[in-house]
């Protein structure tokens, strides 16, 4: 299969153009996140352990953005191979119409009440003072970076990947400019500290926000049907409840169950909440290419399907699994090589940096099967249609197997840190049995277009 891979030039040349855009795009969006984490680090251990724990409640709104993404992708790919823009502008339309509402209300609750938001991930008095302020200070963001995804979000559908990185990159520079100026207090500005790092974020929003709004006039990639937009029908409404809204479902079930173990993590105390901090944002840059790929998987496999070509579906999956295989061995081998050095420029000591390093050792052994799951739920099985499996896949395990053990070994056994974080392996392991055995059934393969 790894020979058939390279041998298939017109593959490798698709997956190419959408997946390096985004790997660039997501190295930029998780190297920022790493240099937010090494600024707050210089500030106080407390303070980036804080930001960490307020980010996990924003982390699941994120993913209910995320959902919606992922559910108008499912669809439009499909739409986009069958060439019909004007259905396109209806499912944006219904995406954004659902997705602002949900996050509005988020950043109204979080402005009023981020205390009860922090207290759901520590019990620790300081984290949850300094949490809140940034909570209260970056909730404006949300509603922004939400309409701002899903149009980023459409066009890679429609095999237009560089828009995400060019807004991506013009925002990082805006949020490391500004967070480095509010954080420390430069070139006369306050020193705000965790809020500085709120200012910064909000403003990067604004900027991709701003990008945005031009680029959808003066575009010719695609034209949004404004009349489809705000008027997209009932049968659209009906389509997308029936294909996207499992996969929103998916992703907010899914990312409670993140947080939870976060918040199972969160009473282990703040040396391990710094670790998995330190983790967490190595492993993310350093698993780009993976991740890159669930994405372009989608966009592939959907666009073939829309544009009727079942025949090739099931061998350009089966390259699909080679890839990401392959991509997993590079990014273990810079996580495990590189590892304790980039622990080093967070500045903290033991025992901070031993526990990063094993946790970090933890995530490696997952990484394969992981990557693996990733594909074949986000890329494989949404882009065959194929979303309410995929979302039982999804989320079973991982609150069945993942959680359930992490409380029992954190809170019941009382087990040391690093057995809390294996049951996370025992998850990837069951999806990546039952995956294959729905992949094989062929049961996976749906065109969910409608005739125009």
């Amino acid at each position: 299969m790894v020979r058939s891979v390279y041998k298939d030039k017109v593959f490798m040349r698709t997956l190419l153009t959408l997946a390096i855009p985004i790997i660039l795009q997501n190295l930029i969006s998780f190297s920022v996140s790493m240099a937010d984490s090494v600024m707050l680090g210089f500030v106080g251990q407390d303070e980036m352990a804080s930001v960490t724990l307020a980010n996990s409640a924003f982390f699941v709104i994120n993913l209910i953005i995320f959902g919606f993404q992922s559910g108008e992708s499912v669809m439009i790919s499909q739409y986009w191979g069958k060439k019909d823009s004007k259905s396109i502008s209806r499912i944006l339309g219904v995406a954004w119409g659902c997705v602002l509402a949900v996050t509005i209300s988020f950043s109204v609750f979080a402005i009023f009440n981020p205390y009860g938001i922090m207290r759901l991930f520590t019990n620790e008095a300081h984290l949850i003072e300094v949490g809140a302020k940034y909570v209260r200070a970056v909730a404006i963001a949300y509603p922004i970076n939400a309409f701002n995804s899903l149009y980023i979000a459409a066009h890679r559908s429609m095999e237009n990947t560089k828009l995400g990185l060019y807004v991506f990159a013009s925002s990082a520079v805006i949020n490391l400019l500004g967070n480095y100026i509010f954080i420390f207090g430069k070139f006369g500005a306050p020193q705000l500290g965790v809020i500085g790092a709120a200012v910064g974020t909000v403003f990067a929003r604004i900027v991709e926000f701003t990008i945005i709004i031009i680029y959808i006039f003066a575009n010719k990639h695609f034209r949004i049907d404004f009349g489809a937009l705000f008027r997209p029908g009932i049968n659209m409404m009906k389509d997308f409840i029936r294909y996207a809204m499992p996969v929103i479902c998916n992703e907010t079930l899914w990312g409670m169950g993140f947080s939870t173990l976060t918040a199972i993590y969160g009473r282990l105390g703040s040396d391990v909440v710094a670790g998995l901090t330190i983790c967490r944002t190595t492993e993310n840059v350093f698993n780009v290419a993976a991740m890159a790929l669930g994405n372009a998987s989608t966009v592939i496999i959907g666009k073939q399907l829309g544009a009727g070509d079942k025949e090739r579906v099931t061998d350009t999956a089966k390259k699909l699994f080679t890839v990401t295989v392959l991509t997993s061995f590079v990014s273990i081998s810079l996580l495990l090589g590189l590892g304790k050095t980039v622990i080093g420029i967070f500045g903290f000591g033991e025992p901070t940096s031993t526990i990063a390093f094993s946790i970090m050792c933890v995530y490696a052994v997952r990484m394969i099967p992981q990557n693996i799951t990733m594909t074949m739920i986000v890329g494989v099985l949404r882009g065959g249609g194929d979303t309410r499996f995929a979302a039982f896949l999804d989320v079973v395990p991982l609150w069945a197997i993942s959680v359930a053990s992490a409380a029992f070994l954190a809170f019941v056994v009382k087990a040391p840190y690093i057995y809390v974080f294996l049951p996370n392996f025992i998850e990837d392991c069951v999806k990546i049995f039952i995956g294959f055995r729905r992949f094989r059934s062929g049961k996976w393969i749906n065109n969910i277009t409608r005739e125009a």
